[in-house]
Order: C-alpha cells, then sequence, then structure tokens
C-alpha cells in the first residue's frame, strides 16, 4: 500500500475534473498526500475545493508553466509554505488535431512552450531541492503519440516525444 502522509506533491494540469492530472491528485490525496494543483486558470480552484471536499488535503494554484519566472514564484511559494516539493507530476498539455502544412508558427510555439517547456520549467524549479534532499519523485506524462506518432497531431507527438526523450535523459 502506497503512503503518501506527509508527502507534498504538485501536479500541473489539473484543471480538467475527469482528466488525468485532476484523477492524479485525487489519488495522491487520499493516499494521505499534501496535493497542490497547478493550471492557468481560476477554475483550478474550484478543482481544489472538490479535493478538500473528498478528504484531501490541496490547494489549487494559478501559473503559466511556460513562464520561468512565475514557475520559478510558484514552487519558491509552496516551499515556502510547506518546506518542501517531494512529488512533481507534469501533466499539464494541450493537443489538437491540424495538418502540419497548418500549423502556424505561433501554434507550434504553443505546443512546444506548453507540453515539453511546462515540463522543463518545472522540473528546473523542484530538481535542486530534490538533488539536496537525495529524494524526490518526477513523473512526466506523455502519450502513446510520442512513441508511434500521429499524422493530424504532428506537433502534439513531436512534443511527447521530446518529453519521453528528456524523462530517459534525466
Amino acid at each position: 500500500f502506497l503512503d503518501f502522509t506527509d508527502r507534498v506533491c504538485l501536479v500541473t494540469g489539473a484543471g480538467s475534473e475527469n482528466g488525468i492530472g485532476f484523477q492524479t491528485a485525487r489519488i495522491l490525496g487520499i493516499l494521505g498526500g499534501t496535493v497542490i494543483i497547478v493550471s492557468t486558470t481560476d477554475r483550478i480552484l474550484k478543482r481544489a475545493e472538490e479535493l478538500r471536499a473528498g478528504g484531501a488535503d490541496a490547494k489549487g494554484m494559478i501559473a503559466d508553466l511556460m513562464d520561468r519566472q512565475a514557475v520559478q514564484r510558484l514552487t519558491k511559494d509552496i516551499m515556502d509554505e510547506y518546506g518542501r516539493i517531494d512529488v512533481l507530476v507534469n501533466n499539464a498539455g494541450i493537443a489538437g488535431q491540424i495538418q502540419f502544412q497548418d500549423i502556424t508558427d505561433a501554434q507550434w510555439n504553443r505546443y512546444l512552450g506548453v507540453n515539453l517547456g511546462g515540463a522543463r520549467n518545472t522540473i528546473q524549479a523542484v530538481l535542486p531541492h530534490m538533488l539536496h534532499e537525495k529524494a524526490g519523485c518526477i513523473v512526466n506524462i506523455s502519450s502513446i503519440w510520442g512513441l508511434r506518432g500521429a499524422s493530424c497531431e504532428v506537433a502534439y507527438a513531436c512534443t511527447k516525444a521530446a518529453l519521453v526523450g528528456l524523462t530517459r535523459s534525466l
């Protein structure tokens, strides 16, 4: 049986009620973890309320994970309040179907920024503490499309493949 009592868990991309991030946060909360969920919109505050209603010790925070400084502030605030981050689950991501020849620079950069850059920013923010403590866990959520590719989701598949490479390299 897994016990996350006294563990501080940061889960990104937990804004969708039935999504992987929210359900991961729910399970971590059930297992006793203190769960901080992050998204770019204030709906994350409602998700945190739902987790608390289910008995979890949960807090919602708003941050743009593409913004390195915003992520640094986010993790500093968590560290100031809780003293550590034991678990990081990088789940934040965007997807959509678009033909490769139709992808604009802005769309391409947004996929890279959210799906890969957000993970890089959060990992770089929590890693020094985890290395110092010689403890911690980082989970990066990818996709089968990162391993197999997807013809109508090239940008998404590319970023998820890069996330697999980042994870294996770390």
